[in-house]
């Protein structure tokens, strides 16, 4: 009587577990998505015909930890009963085919995502993985733009300040011992010059 007691309490618990238990309809299949960065993409959540009924949605995140090597999941938004298609948040939302739309990716949203459609009672829960991979931004150097407008003021050109680049002692002699050559040179052609004139007008002379 005793045994029969006891296995009748295990039949029932039994009974109990399986009518509780999720029933997870899937593919073990993972959907890759690639995206360039500051791009806004989707992430498609696959519904089946036995998870129409459904209590809630729910995005996870994958995040691996270094400290231990382990993966935990994160909640990046979750809906319950209606999805609600928030618009007005600027990172991300659910539109109303429960898909992840994320707006201006960046490398760091990269990873393995994860949909969970949880059905009601007696239902089977829905499930699909999704690896985004965003690629590096790329900085833009912006261009730089000289302003070289002044003021005119009680007509006079107003005071401007220009650094000059800084000459040592040895150049500035060079340079003045160069400008005093060039002059010198430019003396002596000229007297040559008038040498040589002077000379063929005597020639003209006597042959005349």
């Amino acid at each position: 009587m005793r045994i029969s007691h006891v296995t009748s309490a295990i039949m029932n618990r039994l009974i109990v577990l399986a009518l509780t238990l999720d029933i997870v309809v899937g593919s073990d299949e993972v959907t890759f998505v690639t995206a360039s960065c500051r791009d806004d993409i989707t992430l498609h959540c696959t519904f089946h015909k036995n998870c129409q009924n459904y209590t809630s949605v729910t995005w996870y995140k994958f995040n691996d930890n270094s400290s231990d090597g382990a993966s935990k999941m994160t909640i990046v938004i979750k809906s319950e009963n209606v999805i609600q298609t928030d618009k007005h948040n600027n990172s991300l939302s659910l539109d109303k085919n429960a898909s992840l739309v994320l707006r201006k990716v960046t490398p760091a949203k990269s990873g393995i995502y994860m949909c969970l459609i949880r059905a009601k009672a007696g239902g089977m829960n829905c499930q699909n993985r999704v690896r985004l991979n965003i690629s590096d931004c790329v900085s833009t150097a912006s261009p730089i733009i000289f302003n070289f407008s002044t003021k005119f003021t009680n007509e006079s050109w107003a005071n401007i300040s220009i650094p000059l680049p800084r000459v040592n002692d040895e150049s500035v002699l060079f340079v003045l011992w160069g400008c005093v050559g060039l002059a010198v040179s430019k003396l002596v052609l000229s007297a040559f010059c008038i040498w040589v004139f002077k000379e063929l007008s005597k020639l003209k002379r006597r042959e005349t």
